[in-house]
């Protein structure tokens, strides 16, 4: 695996966990603001 194509994979994991954890955890957080 090349260098260019290891640093793609990471970013897309990256994005990828972001918006996993987006997707999880803003309705807890929507909960509590809007309690």
């Amino acid at each position: 695996m090349s260098k260019s194509n290891y640093r793609l994979v990471k970013l897309l994991f990256l994005s990828f966990m972001g918006l996993w954890l987006l997707t999880t955890l803003f309705p807890f957080y929507w909960q509590i603001i809007t309690a």
